[in-house]
């Protein structure tokens, strides 16, 4: 009764390796999912979605020895599988139709004329939660699909619900591809700071990491990006083409696959805008070693300071690496928590980086559940939509299934729209951008439900410019929120693009210090200068005019120059790089700021380090406008103690207690005190701060003071109570 998979691992294979067809469907029913009530004639019938027509079977059923009966369907389109997503909503409600049964679960095929989804769709009679949907996408001839072949092989005859949802699980997949990838980081690690193979002479182990991070995520976007046949179009491009340097490379010559094969298309190809082929020094790949790789701009293959030393990381090393990725399904659109490709989606490079962060528990990094970040970015967004005036359970529906009430107007529905393109959202604590990029996800389902746009990607470029902005201390959070950001473009378009720049909308700094030395520089682009130095204030008024013409001038330039460079080519951005910090160092100058007199402006780079952060300079139209709409995120949790026993995060708090910015410090206070004070700081009236922060919040001594601002300044529209789940799997309290 226990007994496996009817159908051998070499079969399946071959199965999903060929386009759907109705005999293998059929096969797969019987001899994988053990159905004895199978029709050899299925019921047809139609439904529409999105303009698009899907003609469905209903293949029979299964029911699991608790009781569960499981439909089997199956669904065809014209579009693209792989690109389009037929609505879960209107999935359930054929499946749930009382003329073929009631069902608890069903096992769904959804195929077009090349590749084909086999789906577990559950909680269907839940009323409680949403259905859910996890999917295994097949069909490419050129893949393994090891992950599927496997876990469908483990089914057992008498299964219950719980084996199917194991089989098809996106979260043992995740720790499964982090352990092995984990494991391989550590010897890139372990070599590159081996002085045998690196010349990394006076580069501290830290930083030889942190290039080590980088390059490994170079490569992993490149998986995502070849996934959209962009690279020379061959979706198997990085092992191929290694494969055919191990054919060339001559023996007892050095392996140096990274210094004249990567890099060469990191820095000459994928960073410059160039025309025509590329030559390659690998002859037996492409056009006699030529091959087309697209101009991506963005800044992720911009040629660092340890990408110039001699590098030799060995044959074995990325073998073991190309073997790994090779072996598992990268999806390019970040899975929803009630819609799942089981592969590894960008989603899963947040998770590598909040798990690989130097001294993370010090740090209070955690890594947020995608169930959560989408609860939190969902109500947020419907507390701001209420300023259309539409009824909040209206709103609720919107949102949260992105459907249009039957009594919105055009005039409703243009209120809403233009709500939706001007919110600011921000996250003072990014990460690896799971809010942000949460954020983006729902701004754009809702934007989609009321306009009509076959370019999804360009609108993605536009919520990015104009509504999300993104701080954190740590660099190596920043270069991965902005990698995801730039996938999220990358799976909607059709074409490769230019990819915007984020040096200026997702950021380095200090969110809790816009100061030095004790000095505020909060308000570096008004009028009238609050700084220490600058008792001559109006002498500092007539050189601010006589550098910039009108005193408004500087700013109006500075904005200027900031939204030219979201959109400009690897050529120019230096130099617009250079215009705008030397705006911002002149005014730091003329101000005679701390900083500029200390000596200290030439040697910190004033727009990403982790000493401060200047938000009303950099985020100026923001605080223009009176601050953000959403203040959204995860902060750290750090207690007194441990801030109080490393000396960085000490210096860190005896800054922020000089600077009497928060009201809220009291005792032995968290770190994610002032993190909560500074998001309703800068949120605009009428605005909302949401956060998920720990249990401790509600009843310790060191949150009296922030309990007493929130209550008695502002309202508190919502609790979740989450005391007692383990939300973060490494932290030790719990949360609401």
């Amino acid at each position: 009764n226990n007994r496996i998979c009817d159908m051998d691992k070499i079969t399946l294979r071959k199965i999903f390796k060929q386009p759907f067809a109705n005999e293998h469907w059929n096969r797969l029913l019987v001899e994988v999912f053990h159905a004895s009530d199978v029709y050899e004639t299925p019921q047809q019938f139609t439904f529409d979605n999105e303009n698009a027509k899907y003609v469905g079977y209903f293949n029979g059923h299964v029911e699991t020895p608790t009781g569960d009966a499981v439909g089997l369907f199956s669904y065809s389109s014209s579009l693209q599988v792989s690109r389009k997503k037929v609505s879960l909503r209107n999935l359930v409600a054929k499946i749930i139709n009382p003329k073929y049964g009631s069902f608890d679960a069903a096992i769904v095929a959804y195929y077009d004329e090349k590749e084909w989804r086999i789906s577990y769709i559950c909680d269907l009679k839940n009323s409680s939660t949403s259905a859910k949907r996890f999917s295994f996408l097949v069909g490419d001839p050129n893949s393994e699909h090891n992950t599927a072949v496997n876990r469908l092989c483990e089914i057992k005859k008498d299964y219950e619900l719980s084996d199917l949802f194991n089989a098809f699980s996106v979260e043992r997949l995740t720790k499964e591809f982090f352990n092995e990838y984990t494991a391989i980081y550590k010897e890139f690690c372990d070599r590159a700071i081996d002085p045998t193979y690196f010349d990394f002479d006076g580069f501290d182990k830290k930083k030889i990491r942190d290039y080590v991070k980088l390059l490994l995520g170079r490569i992993l976007f490149l998986c995502f990006v070849q996934k959209k046949g962009w690279m020379n179009g061959d979706k198997h491009f990085l092992r191929n083409i290694f494969d055919a340097y191990c054919n060339q490379i001559k023996t007892g010559e050095d392996f140096r696959f990274l210094d004249n094969v990567l890099e060469k298309i990191f820095f000459e190809c994928l960073n410059k805008n160039h025309s025509g082929l590329y030559q390659t020094i690998v002859l037996e790949y492409g056009n006699n070693g030529k091959i087309d790789v697209p101009f991506l701009n963005g800044g992720l293959f911009e040629c660092k300071e340890l990408d110039i030393p001699r590098s030799v990381f060995g044959k074995e090393l990325w073998l073991n690496l190309f073997n790994l990725l090779g072996s598992y399904n990268f999806t390019i659109d970040e899975n929803d928590p009630t819609d799942a490709e089981i592969g590894i989606d960008p989603e899963m490079l947040g998770k590598i980086f909040e798990s690989q962060l130097e001294d993370n528990k010090d740090k209070g990094a955690f890594y947020t559940p995608k169930e959560i970040v989408s609860y939190m970015c969902k109500e947020s967004l419907i507390a701001y939509l209420e300023k259309s005036g539409v009824d909040k359970e209206e709103l609720r529906t919107f949102v949260k299934h992105h459907e249009l009430c039957d009594t919105w107007n055009d005039i409703t529905k243009n209120n809403v729209l233009v709500l939706l393109k001007n919110i600011k959202v921000c996250d003072p604590a990014i990460g690896s951008g799971a809010f942000p990029m949460g954020m983006l996800r729902e701004i754009l389902y809702c934007r989609l439900a009321i306009e009509s746009s076959e370019n999804i990607a360009e609108i993605k470029r536009e919520i990015i410019q104009n509504c999300i902005y993104g701080v954190d201390i740590e660099a190596g959070a920043v270069d991965i929120a902005r990698l995801r950001f730039w996938l999220s473009i990358v799976v909607d378009s059709d074409k490769p693009e230019p990819l915007p720049n984020l040096d200026y909308k997702i950021m380095q700094g200090n969110s809790l210090l816009e100061s030095y030395d004790g000095e505020m520089l909060d308000n570096l682009l008004t009028g009238v200068y609050s700084g220490s130095n600058t008792s001559q204030n109006g002498s500092v008024q007539v050189q601010m005019a006589m550098d910039f013409g009108d005193e408004s001038n500087y700013r109006i330039e500075l904005k200027r120059l900031l939204n030219n460079y979201f959109t400009t080519s690897s050529d120019e951005k230096k130099k617009l790089q250079d215009k705008i910090q030397n705006i911002v160092k002149k005014i730091l100058i003329t101000r005679r700021t701390k900083l500029s007199i200390d000596g200290k402006l030439e040697k910190i780079d004033i727009h990403s380090n982790s000493d401060f952060f200047l938000w009303h300079t950099w985020f100026a139209d923001v605080f223009e406008n009176g601050g953000f709409d959403v203040m959204i995120g995860n902060p750290p949790y750090i207690s007194a103690p441990t801030q109080l026993a490393n000396e960085q995060l000490k210096k860190q708090r005896k800054n922020i207690i000089a600077l009497r910015q928060f009201q809220s410090l009291f005792q032995k206070w968290d770190l994610y005190i002032p993190f909560i004070e500074l998001g309703i700081q800068f949120t605009k009236d009428n605005g909302t701060t949401t956060m998920i922060v720990p249990y401790p919040l509600t009843n310790q001594l060191y949150a009296k003071e922030l309990r007493r601002i929130i209550t008695k300044n502002f309202d508190m529209t919502q609790i979740v109570d989450l005391n007692g789940t383990k939300v973060f799997e490494n932290a030790t309290v719990s949360n609401c």
